[in-house]
């Protein structure tokens, strides 16, 4: 049985969970979220009014969202670097961490950072969406690395991935279940103000990617890209070994010796799951995402491959 500590005086819609085994974190309104994030923060964060030059960049967690803030930063704001006074995570902060009021006090356009589904995500006539997406197998690995690493935050260091699998595709951990929060996006695929990328697309060529997002904001932010050498800069300062260095430009890191950006690449699952969990997660995806336009998105990179050591 959960552990459910109240906070705030008791409040029954605003608890942690401690399960034994399982990462620390916290109910809000029925919803899992990070331990450390504030209530009034994500309930503001549904309740924000955005301007019609607001740009979101969504995903589910560990699909790219803060290599994507950085290329849209840059490409909407010509000039910017991240450096300390300027973190990437202060000029284009995640708006259910912060709460709708420091994201109201940016100077626009804001390139705004979250991870809320369709369904909960602010909306407005001008508003646009950079959605990207990656095959569930990397997402659990990934996310799994990420509640190892953060003591704080989970509670978590001696964690074991074959407790986490359950966990995760069970839609047990904050921001629910990955498959829902997909399907949420895929009415939404055509939109023209949404702008569906791959991960693994981006990893494969990033100045296409970067083109294509500058062609979607269009105005400075295609002029950003005009020249060969102004469109090698952004990706130069895009590239995993670029953002690599002094992650504090990024993420707003304490004192754990843990890395946000831990290795960029396709198909790290195979170093972690086993042919059992393999199939699983292919009937999942069957179940949720047969008839959509992510059917076939990840046929070769979801692949399992005997492993030979």
């Amino acid at each position: 049985m959960a552990t459910e500590r109240g906070i705030e005086e008791e409040d029954p819609t605003n608890f942690f969970v401690e399960v034994p085994g399982e990462p620390r974190r916290k109910c809000i309104d029925g919803q899992m979220w990070p331990s450390l994030i504030c209530a009034e923060h994500v309930r503001s964060a549904k309740r924000y009014q955005p301007d019609d030059d607001d740009l979101f960049v969504v995903t589910f967690p560990k699909c790219g969202t803060t290599w994507t803030q950085n290329i849209c930063t840059q490409l909407m704001h010509s000039g910017y670097a991240p450096e300390h006074g300027k973190e990437l995570y202060l000029v284009s902060p995640m708006i259910e961490g912060k709460g709708a009021q420091a994201v109201k006090d940016l100077p626009r356009p804001r390139v705004i950072k979250s991870h809320l589904n369709r369904l909960e995500i602010p909306k407005g006539p001008g508003v646009r969406y950079v959605f990207v997406a990656r095959n569930p197998k990397d997402v659990c690995v990934s996310f799994f690395f990420h509640h190892i690493a953060i003591k704080r935050q989970y509670e978590w260091t001696d964690g074991k991935f074959d407790d986490f699998f359950e966990i995760f595709f069970a839609g047990k951990l904050e921001y629910g279940n990955y498959f829902e929060h997909m399907r949420s996006w895929m009415p939404h695929y055509e939109d023209p103000n949404v702008l569906v990328l791959k991960y693994e697309d981006m990893l494969t060529d990033l100045p296409s990617a970067v083109k294509r997002i500058a062609a979607f904001l269009g105005g400075p932010a295609e002029q950003a890209v005009a020249t060969p050498g102004q469109l090698q800069k952004i990706v130069a300062n895009c590239s995993f070994d670029e953002m690599s260095k002094e992650q504090r430009r990024f993420f707003a890191l304490d004192n754990e010796n843990h890395s946000f950006i831990r290795k960029g690449q396709k198909k790290d699952w195979l170093n972690h799951f086993s042919k059992e969990q393999s199939e699983r997660v292919d009937r999942m995806w069957k179940e949720h995402m047969t008839g959509t336009p992510m059917e076939n998105w990840w046929s070769e990179e979801m692949k399992y491959e005997e492993r030979h050591e």
